[in-house]
């Protein structure tokens, strides 16, 4: 062991003296946030002269950045920076202080995913957010002349595509804590600029540095109006803007919406699906702009004017920013604000009073850009953040001496062992209760600050007596949890529009909903086309309609993702093969009675691991290796994702969807502890080594009960869970039960929950080390957004081989995608196979599936080129793919449902019964291969 860690240390001294670079430099915990460092660093000078940045100043080229010829209309040369790669540029400054950072880059790059950097400064990362700046890429609807309808006249919804042209960005911080542009300090004299890309690839033009000047306010601007004799315009010059019809945005996911709730909407219809509003959920992250491109007839003053929906936000407001033709046009543009209200409302953007703001306009075109901000919130919001930090380090702190479980009748004198906590408690208290006051609008009492008035009452009972602290621990970590989730809700801005007006400054204001016969109405023509609407069938054109030639796929997921699934089928599929496709939506217990009614489909997308091989027990299911091409297709996986769907060496399903598990770890809270992340490598230095830290501290490490773990141990020792060809199983040998002994022994002598909320668990610090599925990221990324930067994904703890070499397998769940042997069209459902799992189709329906849903739907492609195509940063790609290479499968065999069963079984007599672990697995073993024979000889095999 000792030996080990030695040459771990002289690897990593070797690795830092040849690869040291600003993209291998960790964030460390100690570095000032934002705020801190615009206090430190503020200055009173005003940048008078912008400093420009491009190929010139590159200092030198490493790797495979390059500098190239210019191109699409612009001549000067440009900086192409790959992922993981950097760019050093040389800065001469004359006059110090606070710059701006303004890029121009190619939007248009790869697959569409933004481009995420990390700024330097001689070096040093200046404050954790300029860690990870966002570039977007710019996107638009796919748009012909007219609109595209299906077989019944629902619109279809229009595909997003990717923008290619030269754009420029302000650097923003992208958790949007400061609604500002980032600012950065530099002195008088030479530095260097580096420019480290995280994901995607970055054509650079150049970077301008530059002082921020901040916009007038509306009396400057409305003093400017007069001084130049502008007027407003006629009463018939109102310009309308259809807000589905947007110009440019920031995100994919910001596609139009069909919404039926009111007759109020345009275009209206109470029947079919029309896309006329833009926004909601997919609309609500600070940072995220929309751009809509109209015409003025006429100069002069316009008001401008909003038909929007905020349903979402109960009894709050949501925010946006105004940017007119590239310019914040007054200070009050900063902070337009949306009520809250269950139907359609309709606003004038106006001043306290209630006095509409003017803005003047030139003759011609113009375009108007909304981007979410938090505005107002954003100070209240940050100091929140702040408090949620603090909260959750007392909570740990006071854990360290009670344990999570402290007895209640024990006095653990906690104001005489930690006293700095209770001095904390008080600080945190007071900026509670002045938030409180802030949000509720001076109130002592407010729907929306409960979590933090709870936590307010149980700070002051605390510090008044630290015996309460026991009592209440536990509901203060829930409290805690309540208060964060409160951040989330309040940090996002949801916002629906239908319709934005710039009209005449003495036009009325125009109804927000339809009024009671309107709506009575539309509910009554809805009520009655239910009757008759075929909710199946999705997105059929009238070209696929009633074809002998289409072939039927059933879907089991939502209706977005059917939808998504059908727009790409017509616009590639058939628009390629000629093979027409009905996509219909379907529950998944339907396909058994289907197929024994001799009614089910071609094609089934998405059946559990499972059951490709007993139904095709039954012959229910095509053997797709029978296929000329399959060799091909084979290769687009990993080998061990074909397993599960092989039964005597044919293979009844090609992979749809597969998960693992992956590593989670606090890198902060490592940090804290001072372990090292390549002290996580191996089960043996995670329970010799970091989990005594661990548990000194009173911290856990997670580890899932599931037979998952059990197995990644057993394939880390070079075991498997079934023996000749997967007639006999194989959990009675010694190997089998050796692992069972130590993976046991976790729980029984290592003391690790047998049961616990890990996302939970891992946001509050409490368990800062767990195994989870990979697709735990979605959820810790929309869950904790304030853990930004502070984690990290890893490999499963792995084995040490005698070869010095590390084991790091662990078992892949996968669904797949079957061809039913009652299929008289089994070439073309071959073909749609084929064209469903290739990288590209699987690469468009994540991007699809995560724009309409959210981050919280990254889609889990089997492919693996599509998984490396997904955005994740150059660090976790590179985990996962070194994950990858160890997957294991768990092999479907005929009667190997009793296996799972048996083995939970036996490791609850084990763990809660405590019998003997050769008996329990020897009797678990004789069982499941009686079964294992039984359905053998039942189906003919042997």
């Amino acid at each position: 062991m000792k030996f080990k860690r030695m040459k771990r240390v002289l690897a990593s001294i070797l690795v830092f003296g040849m690869l040291a670079s600003v993209v291998s430099t960790p964030v460390s915990a100690n570095i000032l946030n934002y705020k801190d460092y615009l206090t430190q660093n503020s200055s009173s000078e005003s940048v008078l002269q912008d400093v420009m940045l491009d190929s010139k100043n590159v200092i030198n080229i490493t790797g495979n950045t390059k500098v190239v010829a210019g191109y699409d209309g612009e001549d000067d040369n440009i900086i192409v920076i790959p992922e993981g790669e950097v760019v050093n540029l040389k800065v001469n400054v004359k006059t110090a202080g606070n710059y701006q950072m303004l890029f121009r880059y190619y939007s248009g790059i790869g697959n569409g995913n933004s481009m995420e950097c990390s700024v330097r400064i001689d070096g040093e990362i200046p404050y954790l957010e300029a860690d990870n700046i966002v570039l977007p890429q710019y996107w638009r609807d796919e748009t012909g002349e007219e609109k595209e309808l299906d077989a019944g006249g629902n619109q279809i919804r229009p595909a997003q595509v990717l923008v290619k042209q030269w754009v420029q960005e302000l650097a923003y911080d992208s958790a949007g804590k400061d609604s500002n542009p980032l600012e950065f300090y530099l002195s008088q004299g030479t530095h260097t600029l580096s420019i480290a890309l995280g994901s995607g690839e970055l054509h650079l033009h150049s970077i301008v540095l530059a002082g921020g000047a901040a916009p007038k306010t509306y009396d400057q601007v409305k003093q400017e109006y007069e001084a130049k004799g502008y007027q407003s315009v006629g009463e018939n010059s109102e310009i309308t803007i259809e807000a589905e019809d947007a110009y440019l945005k920031s995100d994919r996911s910001m596609q139009p919406l069909a919404d039926k709730t009111s007759s109020s909407v345009n275009p209206y219809s109470a029947t079919k699906t029309l896309y006329n509003t833009i926004g909601g959920s997919q609309w609500k992250m600070a940072g995220q702009w929309i751009e809509w491109k109209f015409s003025a007839k006429e100069s002069g003053l316009y008001k401008l004017g909003f038909h929007f929906r905020q349903a979402l936000k109960v009894s709050d407001i949501s925010i946006r920013e105004i940017y007119l033709d590239g310019q914040i046009p007054f200070e009050e543009a900063k902070n337009i604000k949306f009520g809250y209200d269950a139907s359609w409302q309709f606003l004038y953007f106006s001043d306290d009073s209630g006095n509409p703001y003017s803005f003047y306009l030139d003759e011609g075109e113009h375009i108007l850009r909304l981007k979410v901000t938090r505005g107002e919130m954003v100070d209240t919001l940050s100091t929140a953040s702040e408090c949620l930090t603090q909260l959750n380090s007392i909570y740990r702190r006071i854990v360290v001496i009670t344990g999570n479980s402290p007895d209640q009748y024990r006095d653990y004198q906690l104001e005489e062992l930690i006293p700095e906590v209770f001095e904390d408690m008080k600080s945190v208290k007071k900026t509670l209760e002045t938030l409180s006051l802030e949000v509720s609008g001076g109130k002592e009492s407010s729907q929306s600050t409960v979590s933090m008035n709870r936590l307010i009452i149980q700070l002051e009972s605390m510090i008044d007596n630290d015996n309460k602290v026991v009592t209440l621990l536990s509901s203060f970590q829930e409290n805690i949890s309540s208060f964060g989730t409160w951040i989330n809700t309040r940090s996002e801005q949801p916002l629906i529009l239908d319709r934005i007006y710039f009209s005449p400054l003495d036009n009325e204001e125009k109804a927000g909903e339809a009024g009671f016969f309107g709506l009575l109405s539309h509910y009554i023509k809805q009520f009655f086309s239910s009757f008759v609407t075929d909710y199946s069938v999705v997105g059929v054109k009238e070209t696929t309609v009633d074809k002998d030639d289409a072939i039927t796929v059933w879907v089991a997921n939502g209706r977005d993702q059917s939808l998504i699934l059908k727009r790409m089928v017509d616009d590639s599929f058939t628009a390629k093969t000629g093979i027409p496709v009905n996509v219909q939506l379907v529950t998944a217990a339907a396909l058994l009675p289907s197929i024994v009614a001799g009614t089910g489909p071609d094609v089934y997308i998405g059946v559990a691991q499972g059951d490709p091989v007993n139904l095709a027990l039954r012959d229910a299911v095509h053997d797709v290796s029978s296929f000329e091409d399959f060799e091909e297709v084979k290769t687009r996986f990993s080998e061990e994702a074909i397993v599960p769907f092989t039964l005597d060496d044919k293979v009844y399903a090609i992979p749809n969807t597969m998960a693992f598990t992956m590593l989670f770890v606090r890198t902060d809270i490592m940090e804290e502890l001072n372990i090292q992340l390549e002290q996580l490598d191996t089960w043996e230095e995670i329970l010799e080594e970091v989990l005594p830290e661990l548990q000194v501290n009173s911290l856990s490490f997670g580890c899932p009960v599931s037979m998952n773990t059990y197995l990644t141990m057993l394939y880390q020792k070079g075991g498997e869970i079934y023996k000749d060809g997967g007639r006999q199983s194989n959990l009675g040998s010694a190997v089998a039960i050796e692992t069972m002994e130590d993976y046991t022994k976790l729980y029984t002598q290592y003391g690790l929950p047998l049961s616990y909320d890990f996302p939970n668990r891992f946001r509050s610090g409490e368990m800062p080390i767990g195994v989870a599925d990979y697709l735990t990221y979605n959820q810790l990324t929309v869950f904790a957004p304030e853990l930004k930067g502070m984690w990290t994904m890893l490999p499963v703890p792995g084995t040490m081989m005698e070869d010095g070499t590390i084991d790091f397998s662990t078992p892949l769940s996968v669904t797949g995608t079957i061809i039913l042997n009652q299929s008289k069209k089994k070439d073309a459902a071959w073909e749609f196979v084929k064209w469903w799992s290739s990288a590209e189709t699987q690469q468009e329906y994540g991007y699809n599936l995560e724009s309409i849903v959210g981050a919280a739907a990254r889609y889990n492609s089997a492919t693996i080129e599509a998984v490396n195509q997904t955005q994740w940063t150059a660090s976790m790609r590179k985990q996962l793919n070194k994950q990858m290479e160890w997957l294991r499968a768990f092999p479907e065999v005929p009667g190997g449902y009793l296996t799972t069963r048996y083995y939970d079984f036996a490791f609850r007599d084990i763990v809660y019964s405590g019998d003997r672990i050769r008996e329990t697995l020897l009797d678990a073993t004789t069982n499941i291969n009686n079964e294992i024979a039984h359905k053998r000889k039942e189906y003919h095999l042997d």
